[in-house]
């Protein structure tokens, strides 16, 4: 993720999308950076509370999905 000096996110470094859409118990998140480097992946609910953490490890540059499982969640 690109982050400049205020602390903004620069949407034209790092793309993301999920579907078929946030509330179904299964979504895929598509992302894409033209960074490598250490990646992430925090999911908070509405109220703010961390509702799910993946260390996803080393990424180069590029397009990525991720299968998110949120069934279980409470």
């Amino acid at each position: 993720m690109d982050i400049d000096d205020s602390g903004t996110l620069r949407p034209d470094k790092l793309a993301l999308s999920n579907y078929p859409n946030p509330f179904n118990p299964t979504t895929t998140i598509v992302y894409s950076s033209v960074h490598s480097g250490l990646t992430n992946l925090k999911i908070y609910d509405i109220a703010g509370r961390l509702k799910y953490q993946e260390n996803m490890g080393f990424r180069t540059g590029g397009s990525y999905e991720f299968i998110l499982h949120a069934q279980h969640w409470n």
